[in-house]
């Protein structure tokens, strides 16, 4: 991420167009490297000096994605599912042959215990944070600018391995939510700002409502 943050300043500072082609680069070099990595893991993850296994992430995975099929749209409920050898997770105790804790994955995790609402509650959450990190990144010059940008992303890619999303005991969520509702403020207070600019700019006038002004003569009474 700290190799990134040059790229991102310049990028959020493109016009349109070239930020809608960077952007679009971005998705497709992820995808790429999704489909090089799913396709060719075993002869890429050595030379990072992973198994193709993933530390056992990969089975784990898969049991995961077959408890998921059973409840997809709502979910086991909030920390409902990893309940050792009691709950539902006891078949994946069972299958892995070691006390699994979480799935290892936020995401994963997030389906498990809150479904497909869930997922879609997150991500547009995330995005429209994204989306106030890159506005906030193009139009304030300082370092610190880079900070929520830089983590969000840190925090998306953190939770493909880890399970750190919708937690209470996790340290990473709660930056989450504070960079979140700070970005929502700072937009609101811009927001005000460029309102009260609008009504200082424009002209003043006295609506007349179609009556004119009363003409007094000399005794006092309205001609």
């Amino acid at each position: 991420m700290i190799l990134a943050i040059p790229v991102l300043r310049r990028v959020a500072r493109l016009r349109i167009k070239e930020r809608v082609f960077a952007y679009t680069l971005v998705v497709g070099l992820t995808i790429l490297s999704v489909v090089l990595m799913t396709n060719y893991s075993a002869d890429i993850l050595p030379l990072l000096g992973k198994d193709s296994t993933l530390s056992g992430r990969a089975q784990l995975w898969s049991l995961v994605m077959d408890e998921i099929w059973k409840r997809p749209i709502l979910g086991y409920g909030y920390e409902a599912f990893w309940q050792g050898f009691k709950g539902d997770s006891r078949g994946i105790l069972e299958a892995t042959g070691w006390l699994v804790p979480m799935a290892h994955n936020g995401y994963l995790d997030l389906w498990l215990s809150l479904g497909l609402i869930g997922i879609v509650a997150y991500l547009f959450v995330f995005l429209r944070s994204m989306r106030m990190a890159l506005n906030y990144l193009r139009y304030d010059r300082r370092t610190i600018a880079v900070w929520p940008v830089a983590y969000l992303c840190f925090f998306s890619l953190h939770n493909t391995a880890e399970s750190t999303l919708l937690t209470r005991t996790t340290f990473e969520f709660l930056i989450f939510v504070v960079v979140a509702v700070s970005l929502q403020q700072h937009e609101i207070r811009q927001r005000s700002a460029e309102y009260e600019g609008e009504i200082e700019d424009a002209p003043a006038s006295v609506p007349s409502f179609g009556l004119s002004a009363p003409t007094f003569g000399s005794s006092g009474v309205s001609i």
